[in-house]
């Protein structure tokens, strides 16, 4: 159990530095807009991130493989909507 909740942790640490990150950028509504449009497709966009990794890696540093695996479950597609809805609202 004790291994779960550091990955739980993990997870919230990184969509909350997303949502900052995002919402710094004055990207928090298209983000929003975005997610919520590939909700349904989070499995999918996850894994097409793995395949173009190499790519992304100059922008995301090297935690692109986090980022797959957080998008592969749509809970932490709606903890980040909930955490930059509520960035925006700030």
């Amino acid at each position: 159990m004790g291994m779960m909740d550091g990955k739980c942790k993990s997870d919230s640490e990184l969509i909350q530095t997303l949502a900052i990150s995002l919402a710094q950028r004055g990207w928090g509504a298209p983000a929003v807009m975005f997610l919520e449009l590939l909700k349904p497709f989070s499995f999918i966009c996850s894994q097409t991130m793995l395949l173009v990794e190499p790519l992304l890696s100059p922008l995301v540093g090297g935690q692109g493989r986090r980022y797959a695996a957080l998008l592969e479950d749509r809970a932490n597609i709606e903890r980040l909507l909930e955490a930059l809805e509520a960035k925006e609202n700030k």
